[in-house]
């Protein structure tokens, strides 16, 4: 591609096996202490059902023994209704007509994609979850950039007067030619090690399987 998208904000998923709520606080907390602390949200499902879709909290577990997360009311922890916001992508997804909520996709996605993001289904009560132990990454990110564009306002965007964020021209860049030429580097002879075949890498294999899922 000729363009390419910076980056605006950051989701990060803070729930998860032992540890990861930990190191995702002080992730943050390095993230602060570089500037970047109000690009990047810490994420996790609400256990209570609220109709606030998205509540900012301050978790401060100091005066607790056995706690696994060092918490100290100093990274602020977004919770979300997850089911809702669901809701909401799956909403947007069955628009066939562009505009408003409707949501474009590249020609280079795989089937992988599509297959995780229609995998998870929607109970009578409302609640959404998995029929099996299929992947649904690709529904849960688009959750995490649904938050992240309510918390930037997008919902009262008066179009085509956007804000600095919303606008096309300021987060797309041109991307380096790549077909100039580049100063050729001196030639150093090296030692011919035997390579191992590697396995080829179709369309419809799913990298987050390996290079994790944030967004």
């Amino acid at each position: 591609p000729s363009q390419q998208m910076r980056l605006m904000a950051m989701a990060v998923d803070s729930g998860g096996e032992d540890g990861v709520t930990d190191n995702a606080y002080k992730f943050w907390r390095r993230c602060r202490r570089d500037g970047l602390g109000k690009r990047i949200y810490l994420f996790k499902g609400d256990s209570i059902r609220r109709a606030k879709l998205i509540t900012r909290t301050f978790p401060d577990n100091t005066g607790r023994t056995g706690r696994r997360a060092q918490a100290a009311g100093d990274v602020p922890l977004w919770l979300l209704q997850t089911d809702a916001l669901k809701d909401r992508v799956n909403n947007a997804l069955w628009r066939d007509s562009p505009g408003p909520g409707y949501v474009h996709f590249p020609d280079w996605l795989g089937s992988w994609f599509y297959d995780e993001l229609t995998y998870e289904e929607r109970s009578s009560d409302g609640k959404w979850s998995k029929p099996g132990r299929g992947a649904n990454e690709a529904f849960d990110l688009m959750v995490y950039a649904e938050a992240l564009v309510i918390l930037h306002g997008y919902e009262k965007i008066r179009w085509p007067d956007a804000p600095e964020w919303a606008s096309r021209e300021t987060w797309l860049e041109c991307v380096p030619d790549s077909t100039e030429p580049s100063p050729s580097p001196e030639l150093v002879p090296t030692p011919v090690k035997k390579q191992k075949r590697k396995k080829t890498v179709t369309d419809d294999v799913n990298p987050w399987l390996t290079s994790g899922g944030w967004l």
